[in-house]
């Protein structure tokens, strides 16, 4: 895949791995609150007999810097916070370019852990594969960028990438091969119509003769402008030419580009279904564990609103997923799950979270946060409900997905997806229409 990298670019730099270690110490006290065992309160320490593959499973695309940042990422999520050493010698072990598909090993108090990565499925991970895993997708990127509404804002946009361009060329920052490279939903060379058409040809580079640059060169596409401004901003390095403002332009045009693509209804079951499939089938593997009585996840009811935790049987699902992908797989999967649009556009080593709640008293009202709130004493339900939480960054985020609003043709927005909705969303939402394969 062009995104891959190669031996010359797309690995971490010492920054993102520590970046991703410091996530991974964020989400231990995730992890520490569904290992605590009801009746004792033990935490995450008074699980270290217990084998890491009992409780999770971790997935990766197969590119470097995708493996690197979930290696960093493990460390900090497992390793013994006072082992600093340790920690601190596994990181430079990741910087120096660990192999890709090596085991991380975790030293802990009583066992040493190997962290085994699957990095099989790197197509259902990614929106962009190439070739496309589904019929008629590239011709569906294709009607998509030609829409009026598209080619209009492409037109407006167009003059800042040619001067963007321009100046990073000249400043001479630029390799030779930064003009060959393209990536990304309706911009590389599958959706603009495959390999044998010449690239200066694809739709996303198409434009009057003076939008060339003086040496007939094209604007780089907005994905790849997107990822060299931050990268350069990062180091200090921009071309004096390139202000501010001009980094959050592009910045902005490139995500309005992913979400109007993406969006669409038709083309994000397409881009990410497997993934998104995947995540569901987990919920639903974890609440028929919980189902099965006091011996499987969930024991005796809380009155209060719980994620599904472990008790005392090691044969229960794995309590966490992790899924190391792009910036491309989260925006696909936030538009599959028909969440709403961050605040703020998401920096290097976000991450979306997709909780399984259990709620025992019907705390939970999918009105939002507002309408959670405890309820009388003889409210309490006869059976469990459960909910689907999403979030980004730790902010929370509504989702209409799996709502049908007959009415207005609109689903209903909110915070708690009802788990039903959930397996409606993933019959009607992603999978109903769907063509064949490629």
């Amino acid at each position: 895949h062009p995104a891959g990298g190669g031996k010359t670019f797309g690995r971490l730099t010492q920054d993102g791995i520590h970046q991703m270690h410091q996530l991974g110490v964020k989400l231990r006290s995730d992890v520490e609150r569904l290992m605590r065992y009801e009746d004792d309160g033990v935490g995450m320490k008074g699980l270290d007999h217990v084998d890491v593959s009992e409780w999770l499973r971790v997935s990766s695309t197969d590119f470097s810097r995708t493996l690197q940042s979930v290696q960093a990422l493990l460390v900090g999520l497992l390793q013994e916070s006072k082992d600093n050493e340790g920690n601190m010698g596994l990181l430079r072990g990741l910087g120096d370019g660990i192999p890709s598909k090596s085991p991380v090993p975790i030293s802990r108090t009583k066992q040493s852990d190997i962290i085994e990565i699957d990095a099989r499925h790197t197509a259902k991970m990614i929106p962009d594969p190439q070739p496309r895993r589904y019929v008629g997708q590239a011709e569906l990127e294709r009607e998509l960028i030609s829409s009026d509404m598209f080619a209009d804002r492409e037109e407006i946009m167009k003059p800042l990438a040619v001067r963007v361009t321009r100046a990073l060329f000249d400043s001479g920052l630029l390799g030779d091969a930064a003009s060959k490279v393209s990536f990304g939903v309706g911009e590389d060379e599958t959706a603009s119509g495959g390999d044998n058409r010449n690239k200066s040809e694809s739709p996303m580079n198409l434009g009057s003769a003076d939008s060339k640059i003086s040496d007939g060169t094209r604007p780089l596409p907005w994905n790849q402008l997107a990822e060299i401004l931050k990268c350069l901003e990062r180091r200090n390095k921009l071309p004096i030419t390139i202000k501010a403002e001009d980094l959050e332009a592009v910045a902005e045009h490139n995500a309005w580009r992913w979400f109007a693509l993406l969006g669409d209804s038709r083309l994000a079951p397409m881009a990410i279904k497997s993934l998104a499939k995947k995540m569901i089938l987990n919920g639903v593997e974890a609440i028929g564990s919980c189902k099965k009585g006091k011996d499987g996840v969930g024991g005796k009811r809380n009155r209060e609103n719980v994620p599904l935790v472990h008790q005392s049987s090691l044969q229960s699902p794995p309590l966490l997923h992790i899924y190391s992908g792009h910036d491309a797989t989260l925006i696909a999967l936030m538009c599959a799950f028909r969440i709403e649009r961050p605040t703020v556009w998401p920096e290097y080593g976000s991450y979306l979270k997709m909780e399984l709640l259990r709620d025992d008293a019907r705390l939970c009202k999918s009105s939002g946060f507002d309408g959670c709130h405890i309820i009388g004493e003889n409210d309490v339900a006869s059976e469990a409900h459960y909910y689907v939480l999403f979030s980004l960054n730790g902010e929370a985020l509504r989702s209409s997905f799996g709502s049908r609003d007959s009415s207005s043709g609109r689903g209903q927005s909110r915070y708690f997806v009802p788990w039903e909705d959930a397996l409606e969303g993933l019959k009607y939402h992603l999978e109903m229409g769907l063509p064949d394969l490629a």
